[in-house]
């Protein structure tokens, strides 16, 4: 009989903690995104969507995706993300890392540029610093330095 009194009122006098309450879990903070700025969206599946935000509502966050630099053959594509869909937004700086990658390349093709076969070699220091640098700028603009999270679920 102790042991049904102890069943019954047991549960009438808990209580219950509240959920954890998840710091990135705003999405005012998305809403006040200022356009164009660098994100990347993690959606329902694995895939990051790198993209430019175009605008943010209630409920919807729409983006353009990244280009490289210069002319394109087609019109970067434009994402539109339900919020109930979105697991994860993050800042991206897809400019430091053209920055970094465009930099280092660039020294190390000057370098073996300026080694010609009589001597130093300063013209080609400058082409093959400056070609390999220009290259390593427009991949490495497609691979983002990753920032904070800003939002998630």
């Amino acid at each position: 009989m102790l042991f049904l009194g102890c069943v019954l009122a047991g549960p009438a006098g808990a209580q219950t903690a509240p959920p954890p309450q998840n710091p990135n879990a705003d999405w005012r903070i998305v809403e006040q995104l200022p356009l164009s700025t660098a994100i990347s969206v993690k959606g329902k599946g694995w895939h990051r969507f790198g993209c430019k935000v175009v605008s943010v509502s209630e409920e919807l966050l729409i983006c353009q995706a990244e280009s490289l630099p210069g002319p394109n053959l087609f019109p970067p594509a434009i994402y539109h993300f339900g919020r109930a869909e979105v697991r994860q937004i993050r800042l991206e700086h897809p400019d430091a890392t053209a920055l970094v990658a465009g930099l280092t390349v660039g020294t190390v093709g000057a370098v073996f540029g300026a080694k010609g076969p009589g001597g130093p070699d300063p013209l080609g220091a400058m082409l093959l610093g400056g070609l390999g640098g220009s290259i390593a700028a427009g991949i490495g603009h497609t691979f983002p330095v990753h920032g904070h999270v800003i939002y998630q679920m």
